[in-house]
């Protein structure tokens, strides 16, 4: 019958391996810190991009809304920058309102500012009386591309098998006479 004869050598390099493989498989939170400041830059470019990144910009702020922040004492027609508080939630590390999760199989970043996500997801007041509700338009700043997250699951998958990439001269796999005929 016949048969590929093949074995190992080195055998302890390619268990040491995989163990090391599935020590860093039970804490991710080495590649989880590195999307998290890959996440704070995507959203730095979101921002002084008025959303533009990934295709379409925001919406303008109205005239009516440039004049009441105004009266507010907040001048220019800067979107979502009033305070500054939402973009420095997404931009700077333990900055307040900031979420930032990483634990040793999952991770969360976002942020609690309070009304955030009325302008994530749009938002249309109740009308009072006899004029209409206002309406916050849909102004997504947390926005990651699939180019983003396949750029992170390269990273996770290095992190979990960059080890086998260290072949030593102690690990080969040795075919024996391509086949043999018993």
């Amino acid at each position: 019958m016949p048969e590929l004869v093949m074995y190992i050598e080195g055998e302890r390099h390619v268990i040491a391996c995989l163990e090391q493989s599935a020590m860093n498989a039970l804490d991710l939170k080495p590649p989880f810190n590195r999307v998290y400041e890959d996440m704070m830059r995507i959203e730095e470019i979101i921002f002084f991009s008025s959303g533009r990144r990934g295709g379409g910009s925001w919406k303008r702020l109205s005239p009516v809304t440039i004049q009441r922040r105004e009266q507010q004492g907040i001048y220019g027609d800067s979107i979502l920058f009033a305070t500054g508080q939402l973009f420095d939630s997404l931009t700077e590390r333990s900055a307040k309102w900031q979420v930032k999760y990483i634990g040793k199989e999952r991770m969360e970043f976002g942020t609690k500012r309070p009304n955030a996500w009325m302008h994530q997801e749009g938002y249309q007041f109740p009308s009072k009386g006899n004029r209409p509700g206002r309406r916050i338009p849909k102004r997504p700043f947390i926005k990651f591309l699939d180019s983003d997250f396949d750029r992170w699951q390269s990273w996770i998958t290095k992190y979990l098998t960059d080890m086998f990439g260290k072949e030593t001269e102690e690990t080969q796999i040795i075919a024996l006479d391509d086949i043999q005929v018993s």
